[in-house]
């Protein structure tokens, strides 16, 4: 989650330079919104549409039991072993980037423009981290959302 925030950060800067009239706090500030933005969709996974997956099961019991430190420890270990984020797409790194193009270009709307490059950049990095730890893309990227981890591929501290 650190590391997206520093995405959006260097996004402010980026937009910044195109913008140059606007304030960079305020795009920063959107630049990390924005990059944060993808990480609802966890949360969605947990509690609504994923709320049966062991992964959801063990992250909802750390959270019930305010067991914070467990909960990093698991997510450090276990974060790319789910795959079935809807978001987390290539359809969504697609219309992230349009966005962009789409809000500097046509629309000259710095925060917005920000918001969806750091919005792309999440994903963006989703996937080199993919290719950095398992070798290849999770299948949610593929549009297949059916990789549900089962209690032996989880670390469980």
């Amino acid at each position: 989650m650190v590391i997206h925030a520093l995405f959006g950060i260097i996004c402010g800067y980026i937009v910044h330079n195109i913008f140059v009239n606007v304030n960079l706090g305020n795009l920063i500030f959107w630049g990390v919104s924005g990059s944060l933005l993808p990480d609802i969709d966890h949360f969605l996974y947990f509690y609504v549409y994923g709320r049966k997956d062991v992964y959801s099961k063990v992250v909802r019991a750390y959270i019930k039991d305010k067991n914070f430190r467990k909960l990093l420890l698991f997510w450090r270990f276990n974060h790319k072993k789910n795959g079935a984020l809807y978001s987390h797409n290539i359809l969504s790194l697609i219309i992230a980037l349009y966005m962009f193009g789409y809000f500097v270009q046509i629309k000259d709307m710095p925060t917005l423009s920000v918001v969806a490059l750091a919005w792309f950049s999440h994903y963006a990095f989703d996937i080199f981290e993919d290719f950095l730890f398992m070798k290849h893309l999770n299948p949610n990227w593929y549009l297949k959302f059916n990789k549900k981890a089962t209690k032996k591929d989880l670390v469980i501290p």
